[in-house]
């Protein structure tokens, strides 16, 4: 569980209609004083190496060491469950590390790994009393892509597939489809912070629908120069041209916005970022874990939760006509009377599009 205050947030003027509104005291009124102690954070951790999350931060070398130093022992003390381990799925150079993991005896095959998957779940909350709501984050590395996940439709074919044997079954399945679907059957919220595609299995949200305030969301965190990328392009289309984007993506990434203006002429906007995207992503992983928690707390719909929080993900798993960003603000500002687009007076409009 994820738990942080809310910020304040400067004050914004709608022009069209000659009135201010105060984001903070709107975020006041949408959490209802939702405000949260920071002691009332509880982490649990799976992965397939042993190294203790204090100590592989320091081996890290990103944040000041002095920093890392104060925390490191706090760190140490977040408990490492074992992870599944599936060689196909993993770069060939993290295969040496991979040495904290779910033994054959105990996961020889997908079903059994699913049920250690449960168990330590349940484990965590049991130990350390749990009462709120649990949101599960893929946060490891991105898989080889699988075919097999599209054409799981419902929660039934998931659990049919993970129990069939591989070889009847036409291949793999990716640890994180166990993971997510483990987290479902736990009650618990699953998010695909990678950029696999773990959320093309229908499956997964149909098993998410079967139970009130659980929610299956992704893919892929926005941050960092993608919120840029976002905002160019989106600035481009509205003027009425058609960019073409160039990346040269290191840890350092360089993009060109081209497009051709009036009478072709061309209009070429260049941006260059340097930033640690991991970290940068680290403040969507709390804000989707609180949101979650407030709206499985009060029984929001899987369909208003996964539009309300697509700002989150490059790739989000809402899919209609108008933009998801767009009903996204709306669903936020308004969640006391959803309306669709095209119902919406002018200066709503105006208000859910603005800046």
């Amino acid at each position: 569980m994820v738990h942080k205050k809310m910020m304040p947030v400067r004050e914004r003027e709608c022009s069209a209609c000659g009135f201010q509104r105060n984001l903070k005291k709107i975020y006041s009124h949408q959490v209802a004083n939702f405000y949260y102690n920071c002691q009332s954070i509880l982490f649990l951790s799976q992965d397939i190496r042993p190294t203790k999350p204090g100590d592989a931060l320091l081996a890290a070398h990103i944040l000041d060491y002095d920093l890392v130093r104060q925390l490191r022992d706090e760190l140490n003390k977040v408990k490492v469950f074992r992870g599944v381990y599936d060689p196909r799925f993993i770069e060939s150079s993290q295969h040496q590390t991979a040495t904290h993991v779910l033994s054959n005896d105990e996961a020889s095959n997908d079903s059994e790994a699913l049920k250690c998957l449960r168990a330590d779940i349940r484990y965590f909350k049991w130990r350390n009393g749990v009462v709120g709501h649990t949101t599960v984050i893929w946060s490891a590395n991105v898989e080889p892509n699988c075919e097999i996940l599209a054409n799981l439709h419902t929660a039934r074919d998931l659990l049919a597939a993970i129990e069939t044997p591989e070889e009847r079954r036409g291949g793999p399945l990716p640890p994180s489809i166990l993971y997510a679907t483990a987290a479902l059957l736990e009650g618990c919220t699953f998010i695909n912070g990678g950029s696999q595609n773990t959320l093309v299995c229908p499956a997964l949200a149909d098993l998410a629908r079967q139970q009130v305030g659980v929610y299956c969301l992704g893919t892929d965190f926005k941050a960092g120069q993608t919120n840029f990328e976002t905002a160019v392009v989106e600035y481009l289309g509205a003027i009425g041209l058609t960019p073409n984007v160039l990346h040269d993506e290191k840890r350092r990434d360089f993009a060109e916005y081209s497009s051709l203006g009036f009478v072709d002429q061309p209009l070429t906007i260049v941006a260059y970022t340097r930033a640690s995207y991991s970290l940068m992503c680290v403040p969507l992983m709390i804000d989707a874990a609180v949101w979650c928690d407030y709206f499985s707390g009060r029984s929001w719909p899987y369909d208003k939760v996964s539009k309300a929080l697509s700002y989150l993900f490059k790739v989000p798993v809402c899919r209609d006509v108008i933009p998801c960003w767009v009903e996204a603000r709306l669903l936020l500002l308004f969640p006391w009377d959803y309306m669709r687009w095209n119902q919406l007076p002018p200066f709503l409009k105006f208000v859910a599009c603005s800046p």
